[in-house]
């Protein structure tokens, strides 16, 4: 890779998407073992966020059209952080809901910033390659983050993983903010 921007973007992506998978990893072992809630309310968390994504993407989107890549990445990996990070201090239920939503808006506002950059990034002969590497740290996060989440969790105890999440999505949003 010679793209010094690309590079960037791929050190940003990489620990984002980590901290977003923990909702398959150490987020549903949290919620049932360390706070005692159902494997049912766990469900309806994704209601809320499917509910979210379906009435809200496509506006919000609309909205930050105009933004620069760099804005919509920081703003939304900065939502991922403090979405998941708030699970170390969420007790209840309605804590926990609004955990879901914070990193919902985040999710919403990235991930399509993300692919986009990455787009705009590539020469008109290279996207498939840019968005090959792209992908490549995407599955990276999917293989690493869930486990390395539960990891945290064991050996450090319940917060552990999500003070890490914070950090993590602290880090990709100082990486975003160097893009040009």
């Amino acid at each position: 890779l010679r793209d010094r921007r690309l590079l960037l973007v791929l050190a940003g992506a990489a620990p984002i998407a980590a901290v977003f998978f923990q909702h398959i990893g150490a987020m549903p072992l949290h919620l049932v073992r360390d706070l005692g809630f159902s494997a049912a309310f766990y469900g309806v968390l994704f209601t809320v966020n499917t509910l979210l994504i379906v009435f809200t993407e496509v506006p919000i989107n609309l909205g930050m059209a105009h933004w620069s890549h760099r804005s919509s990445l920081m703003l939304g990996s900065l939502l991922v952080a403090v979405g998941f990070g708030a699970l170390a201090f969420a007790r209840s239920a309605p804590a926990v809901v609004a955990t879901v939503i914070v990193w919902t808006l985040g999710e919403m506002i990235l991930f399509p910033s993300l692919s986009a950059t990455v787009a705009d990034l590539a020469p008109p002969e290279a996207v498939g390659a840019y968005m090959g590497h792209y992908q490549l740290a995407f599955a990276a996060a999917f293989l690493i983050g869930p486990w390395a989440g539960i990891a945290l969790m064991e050996r450090f105890g319940p917060a552990a993983p999500w003070l890490a999440c914070f950090a993590a999505g602290a880090l990709a949003a100082l990486l975003f903010r160097r893009l040009r």
